[in-house]
């Protein structure tokens, strides 16, 4: 049975709104990857960009690690449809954040060697 595709995102957009990240228990976060990878998988890749981007500027509370998270399925989004550019905006401002792991800057290295051949 197919649902219509605007009901999941309204539920999504619904939830987001409701939701305080802050009061949360659980992990709050996978809203907003759970959200962004219905529109990657639709194809709408604007819509993916804009709830990873909204969800960066989310307060999450302190004592749940989600922002790390959110920055490395922003990035995957980026390398896999994004630009040199904005690929590696995304890679700079995860180590502007304190939030780059090993794996994030290999990442980001390997992009940049990818799109420089």
């Amino acid at each position: 049975m197919q649902t219509h595709p605007v009901r999941p995102a309204t539920t999504y957009a619904e939830a987001i709104r409701s939701v305080d990240p802050r009061k949360a228990t659980g992990k709050p976060h996978t809203l907003w990857v759970a959200f962004a990878k219905m529109d990657e998988g639709r194809g709408m890749l604007d819509s993916a960009r804009e709830v990873f981007r909204r969800a960066t500027q989310v307060d999450f509370s302190v004592d749940e690690p989600p922002c790390g998270k959110l920055w490395c399925f922003y990035a995957d989004l980026m390398e896999t449809h994004g630009g040199l550019d904005a690929t590696l905006a995304v890679y700079e401002k995860t180590h502007d954040l304190g939030l780059a792991t090993p794996l994030l800057v290999l990442n980001a290295g390997r992009q940049a060697l990818v799109f420089l051949r």
